[in-house]
């Protein structure tokens, strides 16, 4: 009877004892699983930033020509255009 009551004992014990590293194996599942979902928020934020940079700079350079353009058309009205000489032309008549 005595060795029976041990075994029942040692049995709840490893019981006890499976059932938290069951729990400790889920804590640790959920953890990795917050730090993937923070991950990809990070990744996902990151990629917006990057697109909200890149359109910011087209946006400018964009600008840039435009203003490009009107200083150009400025200094050579529609009509008189700026000589446009190659290289190999500006030998020939020289």
């Amino acid at each position: 009877m005595a060795t029976h009551s041990i075994c029942a004992i040692f049995g709840e014990e490893d019981e006890k004892e499976e059932k938290e590293k069951e729990k400790e194996k889920e804590e640790k599942m959920e953890k990795k699983k917050e730090k993937k979902k923070e991950k990809k928020k990070k990744e996902k934020k990151e990629k917006k930033k990057k697109e909200k940079k890149k359109k910011k700079e087209k946006k400018k350079k964009e600008k840039k020509k435009k203003e490009k353009k009107k200083k150009k058309e400025k200094e050579y009205p529609v009509g008189d255009h700026p000589p446009n000489i190659s290289s190999q032309s500006y030998h020939t008549m020289a």
